[in-house]
């Protein structure tokens, strides 16, 4: 009985976003439309950021389907890409809404996962051929938190611009600065504990 709740909460707030824009739709409202009352609303989700987040998280989840591996990382990007461009509508008005600072947190922290499952990765096979020291704990969140935020940027712009590159141009973009670019700085940065030790 939980899921379907939720699903008839997510397809209407989806439903009424194509009339009305994200700030203009209340709590209220959304539970009226659904002949539910804002108890049960409340019991799911703490917001309305929060019910739109839910949505985006489960799309995201579902189309990057765990590929964040460097060996597979371009196919979970795509999936990830393909998603945000299907589902326009979604993203761009939460980016026009205030609700965007709580969404981009959220999306920041799965994107987070993301990029660590592919820093971890790359890491371990480049222990495994024993020509890198470990790194700093220090080192591996400077690491993360540029990956990360490089990204989030990225893609940030590439929705809010109206997505004129199509999803394959987009991906070769991210893969200029992505492809083998860690083992460049995993280099660096053991280079530099090298020194300072």
């Amino acid at each position: 009985m939980s899921g379907y709740t939720k699903q008839i909460l997510e397809d209407t707030l989806l439903r009424l976003m194509k009339t009305e824009s994200l700030n203009a739709i209340t709590v209220k409202e959304l539970v009226a439309e659904c002949s539910m009352n804002r108890k049960t609303f409340y019991y799911h989700y703490d917001s309305i950021a929060d019910l739109l987040f839910s949505i985006m998280e489960r799309g995201l989840r579902q189309a990057v389907n765990h590929r964040t591996k460097p060996e597979n990382w371009i196919e979970g990007a795509i999936g990830a890409l393909t998603y945000i461009h299907d589902h326009k509508l979604l993203f761009q008005s939460a980016l026009q809404s205030d609700y965007w600072p709580e969404i981009q947190l959220g999306l920041s922290r799965l994107l987070d996962e993301c990029v660590k499952s592919n820093l971890d990765g790359a890491l371990a096979k480049a222990a495994a051929n024993g020509t890198l020291p470990p790194l700093t704990h220090t080192d591996y969140q400077y690491i993360l938190r540029f990956y990360s935020g490089a990204l989030m940027a990225l893609v940030e712009q590439w929705f809010a611009g109206g997505m004129r590159e199509s999803v394959p141009e987009y991906i070769s973009l991210l893969d200029n600065f992505l492809h083998d670019g860690m083992y460049t700085v995993f280099q660096r940065f053991s280079a530099k504990s090298s020194v300072s030790s």
